[in-house]
């Protein structure tokens, strides 16, 4: 088993993948859990997440309240992750979440907020790429205790999966 961990100020967010699972798409999950620290983590506490593959049977002592299915052979199930993680996080981090991007550029957070197919994702790409702007999130931020803080999730221009011929991702490992 895999272990992902993260403490926002009083919370501690620990994700478990399945081994198998992780080694099939370690470029993903290494993208998406960027903000995390690996950690040596052997029981599986209440309030964590556990990540496994559809087909793998999961034992009563494996549940958590927090379990994700990944079906890898639907292409949207990294999407649907993304998204299972979003709603994780919210529950977990107790916040104010506001759908927009945002990017740290010249020392200040700078939150792109607009409506639906207005270029938030397109304008949060350029201010990396061409800006040197340190990418914080798309989609989703999170509002704690006063700060804006993300997860830094790639960006999926135009809604295409995460993979390594995909040009329109923003990985911070890529």
């Amino acid at each position: 088993m895999v272990c992902f961990k993260r403490t926002i100020f009083s919370k501690t967010l620990i994700v478990y993948i399945e081994a198998k699972l992780y080694a099939n798409n370690s470029r993903a999950f290494d993208c998406i859990f960027s903000t995390f620290n690996t950690a040596k983590c052997e029981i599986i506490f209440g309030g964590s997440m556990y990540i496994h593959s559809m087909h793998k049977y999961v034992s009563k002592e494996r549940l958590t309240q927090y379990t994700i299915s990944c079906n890898e052979s639907n292409n949207q199930w990294v999407l649907r992750l993304i998204g299972s993680l979003e709603d994780w996080y919210a529950d977990i981090l107790n916040c104010t979440i506001i759908h927009g991007s945002c990017v740290r550029l010249n020392g200040k957070n700078v939150l792109l907020i607009g409506e639906r197919k207005s270029g938030k994702t397109t304008l949060t790409k350029y201010l990396v790429y061409e800006k040197c702007a340190t990418y914080l999130d798309d989609d989703c931020i999170y509002i704690v205790c006063d700060e804006y803080l993300g997860f830094n999730m790639p960006i999926s221009v135009r809604q295409k999966i995460l993979d390594s011929s995909n040009e329109n991702i923003i990985c911070p490992l890529c």
